[in-house]
């Protein structure tokens, strides 16, 4: 007898060639009930880290945002509190001083999410019992939404690299072997598409408030301001030490000075695909010269993810400012992205492919990689409810041109579904070729991602 999820999955199969499978009660929704059920424990997801983790309650979130109004608030309540659950406790001090930047950004990133499906929830739940078992929930998962993002605005620096966010958390800032100091430097793409998409997302979630974040925590804030008083012992500057407000101002300023140094940052490939990122390194002419630092070595590896988390930040952007030519730019990433799977830079006959997918030696991080520029998609291409009839039509025009191309890889990560309904990390792989298939929690959060994507296009393209 067959596991009860290979069942489920098997029943999807219609999805993959018309919409027959976007009704509420379709095995689509149960199969992903049913990796909630799978891989949920305490309140964690099974054998995720910290940032993959993230990305499994981001899938989550998004499925929430598809269920149909006649859906049981008791079961959606229970989705969203393992979420939220999660979210409360997973960060600990340990961590704040061991991850890096970009996983801050994740969680902030998750963070605003919930946030932002809360006040849907509870519109359509308004008996809910997320808010009886979390007293004050908005304003703690805003706190740590501020909390986590005003940590990475302080990994900006513009002496190194003419700005841009690091990668890493540098506990100890003392100059007494500069080289030792700039070698734990790194300015990677993630970690600046995940601050200048959370810069914009934090602006539009508070221009309807009077204040963005309404801190009442004392605790927390002392706890905050130990920190940035005793930063400077660690040999941060005094700028990098003032008291900064969680309610800056400036978070469309930060968008925006953030994009135009990713576009300066010659982190672009020639066919506009961007690369993982860069670091400083010495550079002496002469004996008799003093050194100069450069900020010119760049790693030049591709990844699937890097290409699509920054068109967040423009969607929000031209929210906030007007501007609506951003969109198109969003709508040229992605295009890209399509190309680049075709022509074998990420990817074979249009299946979206990372490097080490062929060869079967992708790490725990890396197998979740390609489901989460579908995710991307799906969140840039949902209605402008602030823009005229004709620029809706052109964002409804060309969403609608990648909906074949998104089936076409939800098939083949269909097509790697072993006897336990668990999906293989290489999508397009060769039968002949007898490629070795991982399996994890990632490779779940990717095949379901791409999945969802397609189920949602259908139904709305």
């Amino acid at each position: 007898m067959k596991p009860y999820f290979f069942t489920v999955v098997m029943g999807l199969s219609p999805f993959l060639v018309g919409s027959q499978a976007t009704t509420p009660n379709s095995t689509f929704d149960l199969a992903c009930r049913d990796f909630v059920q799978r891989y949920w424990k305490g309140n964690n997801w099974k054998g995720a880290s910290t940032w993959t983790g993230d990305n499994a309650s981001r899938l989550v979130i998004s499925y929430l945002d598809m269920m149909g109004s006649n859906e049981s608030q008791e079961e959606c309540d229970d989705i969203l509190g393992k979420v939220v659950s999660r979210s409360l406790n997973v960060w600990t001090l340990l961590q704040y001083l061991t991850q890096g930047y970009d996983d801050f950004g994740w969680t902030t990133f998750i963070l605003l999410e919930i946030i932002r499906h809360l006040e849907r929830h509870e519109k359509r739940f308004p008996n809910s019992s997320i808010m009886q078992r979390h007293p004050n929930l908005h304003r703690r998962l805003t706190f740590r939404a501020a909390f986590l993002h005003d940590a990475v605005k302080d990994s900006w620096s513009m002496d190194l690299c003419g700005g841009g966010a690091e990668w890493k958390v540098r506990v100890w800032r003392l100059d007494v072997w500069p080289s030792l100091s700039l070698s734990r430097v790194y300015k990677n793409s993630i970690t600046n598409h995940l601050y200048n998409a959370n810069n914009a997302q934090i602006f539009n979630l508070s221009s309807s408030r009077p204040r963005p974040y309404d801190i009442t925590e004392v605790s927390f804030q002392y706890l905050r301001l130990v920190w940035k008083l005793f930063r400077p012992v660690f040999g941060w500057s005094k700028s990098h030490a003032q008291l900064a407000d969680f309610n800056d101002p400036d978070f469309i300023h930060r968008t925006s000075e953030g994009l135009q140094w990713m576009e300066q940052s010659h982190l672009l490939t020639n066919d506009s695909l961007y690369m993982d990122g860069k670091r400083p390194r010495f550079v002496q002419g002469s004996p008799d010269e003093r050194p100069r630092v450069l900020c010119d070595a760049i790693v030049r590896t591709l990844f699937t993810y890097n290409q699509l988390a920054g068109i967040r930040a423009l969607r929000y952007l031209s929210r906030a400012n007007g501007d609506l030519s951003i969109l198109g730019q969003g709508h040229g990433m992605i295009r890209n992205l399509i190309t680049s799977t075709y022509n074998g830079r990420l990817g074979w006959n249009g299946i979206i492919q990372d490097h080490c997918d062929r060869f079967s030696n992708c790490t725990q991080d890396m197998q979740i990689f390609k489901g989460l520029p579908f995710l991307d998609i799906k969140d840039f291409c949902e209605i402008l409810d602030y823009v005229g009839p004709d620029v809706q039509d052109f964002h409804h025009k060309n969403c609608s041109s990648y909906r074949l191309w998104i089936r076409r890889n939800a098939a083949a990560a269909y097509g790697t579904i072993d006897q336990l309904g668990d999906f293989g990390s290489y999508w397009g792989s060769d039968p002949l070729n007898h490629v070795e298939q991982l399996r994890s929690i990632e490779t779940q959060v990717a095949g379901l991602s791409v999945m969802l994507v397609s189920v949602w296009f259908e139904r709305n393209f």
